[in-house]
C-alpha cells in the first residue's frame, strides 16, 4: 500500500484558466438569464396587455428567473470560497480580487467571509465556538427560514467589527477592500444592468429575495444536524482567524489527496492512502493523520 503524498500549499495543481472559465460563465448566465426574464415578460404583455392570466404568468416567470439567477449567485459562493482558502487561482492577489468580485456579487464581503470560514474550519461543530452555530444550531424550520438571516448578519457583523479596529491595519485593509467591493457588485447590478436596457423590478430585484431562502437551504446541506464535536481548549476570535497562519500551518492539519488536490478532514477523520506519481516524495501515515486545528497567526493580510 502506498503512502500519501501530501503537498505543500505551492505545490497544489490549481487548474486557474478552468476556474476563470467558471466565473466569466457564471457571470454571463446571470446577465443572459436577466435578459431572458426582460423579453419573456414584455412579450407577455404585449400578447395579453389586460389578462389577468397573463399577469400572473409573467410575475410566475419573473419569480421563477429570480430563483434561477440566486442558483447561479450559489455557484459564484462557491468559486469565492474557493477564493478564501486560495485555491481559485494561482496568486493570492488573483484570489482576493477573483473571490471579492464574486462574493461581493453574491452579498458577502470577502474579507469578513474569510475570518468567519477560517474560524469555522478551526472549531468545526464545536459549540460555542463555531460561527456557524448561530445559523445551523435550532429546530430545522428556524435554520430554514432564520438561519440564513443570521448567516448575513454575523458575516456584516464580522465588516463592521474589522471597521472598529481601524487603527490595526490589518483590519483597516480588510474592511476598506470588502467596502470597495461591494461597491463595485452595487455597480453591476444597480447601474450597468438599468443601463442596459433591463428593470430591476424584474431582474436584480427578485434574485436578492431569494437570495435568502436558496442560500439557507444551500447551507442546510452541508452543516445542519451534523452531531457537536468535543471543544477545543484554545479559542479563535473570528476577527483573529487569518490565511497566511492558515496556509503556514497546513502541514499540522490532515489532508487528503485525490486527483492530485489537497482537502482537509475534520479531526479525527482517517485518512486513506492513494496511488501517487512515481518518485512523488512520502510522509508517513502516522503523520498524515494527526489531527490538529488551525493555529491561530499574527501575519498580516
Amino acid at each position: 500500500m502506498t503512502e500519501p503524498y501530501v503537498p505543500a500549499p505551492g505545490e497544489r495543481p490549481i487548474p486557474s484558466a478552468g476556474n476563470f472559465f467558471k466565473a466569466a460563465f457564471l457571470v454571463a448566465a446571470m446577465l443572459a438569464s436577466f435578459f431572458a426574464v426582460q423579453y419573456g415578460a414584455e412579450a407577455i404583455e404585449e400578447l395579453a396587455p389586460d389578462s389577468q392570466l397573463a399577469t400572473a404568468s409573467k410575475w410566475l416567470l419573473v419569480a421563477a428567473a429570480g430563483v434561477w439567477s440566486c442558483m447561479l449567485l450559489t455557484g459564484m459562493g462557491i468559486l469565492a470560497h474557493d477564493a478564501v482558502h486560495r485555491v481559485l487561482f494561482r496568486t493570492p492577489f488573483w484570489n482576493e480580487l477573483g473571490g471579492g468580485l464574486l462574493s461581493a456579487l453574491a452579498m458577502l464581503p470577502f474579507y469578513a467571509n474569510r475570518q468567519f470560514h477560517l474560524t469555522h474550519h478551526s472549531h468545526a461543530h464545536q459549540p460555542g465556538l463555531d460561527p456557524e452555530n448561530e445559523m445551523h444550531d435550532h429546530s430545522f424550520v428556524y435554520a430554514a427560514t432564520v438561519g440564513s438571516v443570521l448567516a448575513l448578519y454575523v458575516q456584516y457583523r464580522t465588516l463592521f467589527g474589522n471597521f472598529a479596529r481601524l487603527g490595526d491595519p490589518r483590519y483597516a485593509a480588510r474592511a476598506v477592500k470588502d467596502l470597495l467591493l461591494l461597491f463595485a457588485a452595487a455597480l453591476f447590478y444597480f447601474v450597468l444592468v438599468p443601463a442596459l436596457g433591463m428593470s430591476l423590478t424584474l431582474t436584480v430585484v427578485p434574485m436578492l429575495l431569494s437570495l435568502l431562502p436558496v442560500f439557507a437551504w444551500r447551507a442546510l446541506s452541508d452543516h445542519y444536524g451534523v452531531p457537536a464535536t468535543e471543544r477545543a481548549a484554545n479559542r479563535q476570535d473570528v476577527l483573529e482567524a487569518d490565511p497566511d497562519a492558515w496556509e503556514r500551518d497546513a502541514g499540522k492539519r490532515p489532508r487528503e489527496v485525490t486527483g492530485g488536490r489537497a482537502y482537509q478532514p475534520l479531526a479525527g477523520m482517517a485518512v486513506e492512502p492513494r496511488e501517487l506519481p512515481r518518485g512523488a516524495p512520502q510522509v508517513s501515515l502516522a503523520v498524515a493523520r494527526r489531527s490538529q486545528g488551525c493555529v491561530r497567526g499574527d501575519a498580516p493580510t
